[in-house]
């Protein structure tokens, strides 16, 4: 398939950008190609802006071309669109989300890119023309994305397109900076096909028990919890990277703009700034008295030696009434770690008297191994991601510590704490939590020959019931 080039003119604009990113290459913040030299110091992105490759297929027809597993494109495949996303601000890592439209868009794609400070090189709004050929496509969760070979134990899957090769690949159209219309919609309207592109919500608010939190813990996705007046919740994800991760979460009501994205059945909204919301109103959520209870403990850590994705985490209510545990967090300290490592917010989760929760980083696979759903899905490196070493708290709304398993500041290898490759359970007859942790109150199994514990590896699925205390 031949492809028509066409040249184009500078205008101001492309100069002053050129300009720019001359600027950049010139303190040495990056070396983005291989062929750097003086010359490109005054004109690094002649071959970028001056010539323009015409997209050959919409990326609505390319989306089309996915049936469900990573594949190479092999074809000379050009698709146009524009940058809804910038980095400015450190809440999104080195991904450019790009949509076919500058508004009403049809379609959305996420690029993995191996590049800092891209918005610095692809401004939100420009408009960029992405050449396909030797790139992967695939899906993230539901969402489209594109990148570089990423070899995983001898499978391919979509990685990051490495900065000596990106510039080959994505090219800025200098002339065609738009301004970016976000999609206004509600919770009723929203559907998969938003996916990686820019929606702006309306009367929405934090929900209370999390008003008074940072947007992110240091150096950690955090996931915030948004909600309307009908009671219908949004995944509000913030990076603990970011310049405003601890910035207080704005009270009140509003409106917020961000770019929609999906783990699960769960939507989710990226920011890019704090100014891309405006609560302004006045909040719609009634206040329902928070509940705590000595009678919520944690039960059973799984650390399986077959399958890590099969690791869960089961908390047990042996109170009398069902626990509304808005306002509850479940915290895990890694290793010998005195700060929190991470830490899960359980509002929105009720667990029935005498009854079970679980928690796994994998639901796909824990349903696969256990033939069971689990209750909450959280993040990997998680709470209930653990390798059998770390230390954990579950806390009541009111910042008390309910119960406990190990002791935060010791490393729990070769220790009474200890359940690498096996788990730790709590003994049925004990049905009070504990802040503090009493090895008698457990049965700790692991492979690490550790006096007074259960020696030997457990497997998946035959050594383990979640949801069923025992």
């Amino acid at each position: 398939m031949m492809l028509r080039l066409k040249r184009k003119s500078w205008n101001k604009r492309s100069l002053v950008r050129i300009s720019l990113v001359a600027s950049v290459f010139s303190i040495g913040m990056v070396s983005l190609l291989p062929s750097c030299s003086k010359e490109m110091k005054e004109i690094p992105y002649e071959k970028y802006c001056e010539l323009n490759i015409e997209s050959n297929i919409s990326m609505v027809d390319f989306g089309n071309l996915y049936h469900g597993e990573p594949i190479e494109i092999t074809e000379e495949l050009v698709i146009e669109g524009f940058v809804i996303s910038s980095d400015k601000h450190g809440n999104v890592f080195r991904s450019l989300y790009v949509q076919d439209h500058p508004h009403r868009p049809k379609i959305g794609i996420k690029v993995d890119i191996d590049l800092q400070d891209s918005y610095l090189f692809f401004p939100k709004g420009s408009k960029v023309l992405i050449k396909l050929k030797g790139l992967y496509f695939d899906k993230q969760g539901d969402l489209f994305k594109i990148g570089g070979a990423l070899n995983s134990f001898g499978n391919i899957n979509v990685g990051r397109l490495p900065s000596s090769v990106l510039f080959n690949h994505v090219l800025l159209d200098c002339d065609n900076e738009v301004r970016l219309i976000a999609q206004k919609t509600n919770f009723s309207e929203l559907e998969d096909t938003m996916l990686g592109t820019l929606i702006s919500l309306d009367g929405l608010e934090v929900i209370n028990e999390e008003k008074e939190l940072p947007y992110a813990l240091l150096e950690e996705e955090t996931i915030r919890t948004l909600s309307d007046c009908e009671g219908n919740t949004l995944q509000l994800i913030n990076s603990g990277y970011s310049k405003f991760y601890n910035y207080s979460l704005p009270k009140g009501n509003g409106s917020i703009t961000g770019v929609l994205t999906k783990k699960g059945k769960t939507y989710r909204l990226i920011v890019q700034d704090t100014s891309d919301i405006n609560f302004k109103n006045e909040s719609c959520l009634k206040t329902e008295p928070l509940q705590s209870s000595n009678s919520v403990l944690i039960s059973e850590i799984a650390d399986p030696y077959n399958n890590i994705a099969a690791r869960f985490i089961e908390l047990y209510n042996h109170d009398s009434i069902d626990i509304n545990l808005d306002g509850w967090f479940l915290r895990r300290y890694t290793n010998d770690n005195l700060q929190i490592s991470k830490e899960v917010a359980l509002t929105g989760l009720v667990i029935a008297s005498r009854k079970a929760l679980v928690l796994t980083s994998n639901a796909v696979e824990f349903l696969n191994v256990y033939g069971k759903m689990a209750d909450l899905e959280i993040s990997a490196n998680g709470p209930a991601d653990s390798n059998g070493d770390d230390n954990f708290e579950l806390v009541d709304p009111f910042g008390k510590v309910i119960d406990r398993f190990g002791l935060v500041g010791e490393d729990g290898s070769q220790t009474n704490h200890d359940f690498e490759n096996g788990k730790a359970l709590r003994k049925v007859e004990i049905t009070q939590a504990n802040s503090i942790y009493v090895f008698e109150e457990w049965e700790i199994y692991n492979d690490n020959d550790v006096p007074y514990t259960n020696n030997g590896r457990l497997f998946s699925p035959e050594d383990y019931n979640p949801g069923n205390r025992h």
